[in-house]
């Protein structure tokens, strides 16, 4: 049978059970070892949401995040920390508290 392509998406993860909630993780997930891109982080945000419609999950997102230290590759793409797009989506997701730099 084929798969979805949000199962596609689904399946770039390992995942944990958190609260009775399953979770993508992120510490073996993304090309780059300081952090993700841009498509590596609206990948993760449509298998945490289970949607492919991320307009407004993005939007969301990007107001929680607000300005924020990146990481950069050599060809000057910025990367966001794993550590901060897993707190920042968890604000978006479950209501979670969190700090920021």
């Amino acid at each position: 049978m084929r798969k979805s392509k949000l199962q596609r998406i689904k399946d770039k993860f390992y995942w944990e059970e958190e609260a009775k909630k399953m979770k993508p993780l992120l510490n073996s997930y993304g090309l780059y070892r300081m952090g993700l891109t841009s498509a590596e982080i609206e990948d993760y945000i449509k298998a945490r949401g289970n949607t492919l419609n991320i307009k407004k999950l993005m939007k969301k997102f990007d107001d929680i995040c607000g300005c924020n230290t990146m990481a950069m590759t050599p060809t000057g793409e910025c990367l966001m920390y794993r550590s901060d797009v897993e707190r920042f989506a968890d604000v978006l997701f479950y209501g979670t508290p969190t700090f920021f730099d």
